[in-house]
């Protein structure tokens, strides 16, 4: 039985997917690297949907819209403004979080519009 990638894509695909998985090959500080990586933004995109649910919850006066956009749009200048040194490790994830959390209320009426739509 071929794979996906085989059958649409060839057998080199299904190599590179396999390659892509295995990570053997790579040395422990690198895989921790990468876990920590992954681990901050699973967290960030779980606290953007947080923060379009309170849009669409109304958990917010302000909501979604331009004072969002400019709270979240301060926040990424903040990450850029402090350097990366042990010391602003939590300022600068609090002001990672602040930023997904702003993005997540300012896609907030997008998400709300399109769980409005009636599909029968």
């Amino acid at each position: 039985m071929s794979t996906f990638f085989e059958s649409n894509f060839g057998s080199r695909n299904s190599s590179t997917f396999e390659a892509f998985k295995n990570v053997s090959d790579l040395t422990k500080p690198i895989q921790q690297h990468l876990i920590k990586v992954y681990a901050t933004l699973a967290t960030a995109c779980l606290i953007a949907a947080v923060g379009s649910y309170a849009h669409i919850s109304g958990l917010f006066l302000f909501g979604g819209g331009l004072l969002s956009f400019l709270i979240g749009f301060a926040s990424l200048i903040g990450i850029m403004a402090f350097p990366d040194i042990p010391d602003n490790k939590n300022l600068r994830y609090g002001l990672l979080f602040n930023f997904a959390f702003m993005e997540g209320l300012s896609i907030g009426p997008l998400v709300d519009y399109a769980l409005q739509i009636d599909y029968s």
